[in-house]
């Protein structure tokens, strides 16, 4: 083969590798926490972004979710967290999944959502969904300031 072709042809052999393979990559979790066997409106997922006062995106902001159950053995707590990518954004597990499987009934009303990053404080919060909605896909977004130096963090 000559050069040219031998080019070509590894050019295709990559192509079609990564063609195969991509399905699998396109996964974003929902095979490992089985989202689309449940429907959306019995899930509670948060999804937003996080940026500072001038409109930059904040790469690494730790999101927290902290939700309060309860039952008739008493009060439950879970939380988790996961944090923003380069372009700011986040997507949290479903909390309703997770509290489920510690064996409680999650009540919307009590799930709180914060975010924190070093060097900032978080200083508004738009909730983008309808008021009214409790469940499903809720869009939150964050805005953050630089904090001064030894000032306590709220």
């Amino acid at each position: 083969m000559r050069p040219a072709r031998a080019w070509t042809f590894r050019i295709i052999v990559v192509g079609l590798f990564s063609f195969f393979l991509a399905p699998a990559s396109w996964a974003d979790g929902d095979d490992f926490f089985q989202v689309t066997e449940t429907p959306l409106e019995s899930q509670l997922v948060f999804v937003g972004t996080v940026k500072d006062q001038a409109g930059t995106y904040l790469n690494g902001a730790l999101v927290t979710w902290h939700a309060i159950s309860v039952d008739e053995s008493g009060e439950q707590s879970s939380s988790s967290g996961t944090f923003t990518d380069r372009m700011g954004r986040f997507r949290t597990v479903d909390v309703a999944r997770i509290v489920a499987l510690n064996g409680y009934e999650l009540d919307p009303t009590r799930v709180e959502l914060n975010v924190t990053k070093p060097g900032y404080v978080m200083v508004r919060r738009f909730k983008r969904t309808r008021e009214r909605q409790r469940m499903g896909l809720l869009e939150i977004d964050f805005v953050m300031a630089k904090s001064k130096p030894g000032e306590p963090r709220p």
